[in-house]
């Protein structure tokens, strides 16, 4: 008798995950914030130094110029900008 009502009790439980709505169809992924882009000016007051080498911010201020989009100017922009103003804010970092 005991042993007929746990297994009742399961079967409830069972029954009422399935109900609660667990219909096996996948949910969509979370969305990620957009990313909006990032002025030069904005880029060179940011005092996060950390943050303002980090590659997703790189990216935003790429985003910012269209003409950038090219690779040759990207590089061109780097050694520019991007190297000579890391120096300042990081002395005695590499290139």
């Amino acid at each position: 008798m005991k042993a007929s009502i746990q297994i009742a009790l399961a079967l409830v439980c069972f029954v009422s995950v399935i109900l609660a709505g667990c219909d096996g169809t996948p949910k969509p992924p979370a969305s990620l914030p957009t990313q909006t882009a990032l002025s030069v000016d904005e880029w060179k007051k940011m005092t996060d130094i950390p943050e303002k080498y980090d590659g997703v911010t790189l990216d935003r201020l790429r985003m910012a110029d269209p003409r950038l989009k090219n690779e040759r100017a990207w590089q061109a922009f780097m050694k520019q900008n991007v190297i000579p103003e890391r120096k300042k804010d990081i002395p005695g970092s590499p290139g």
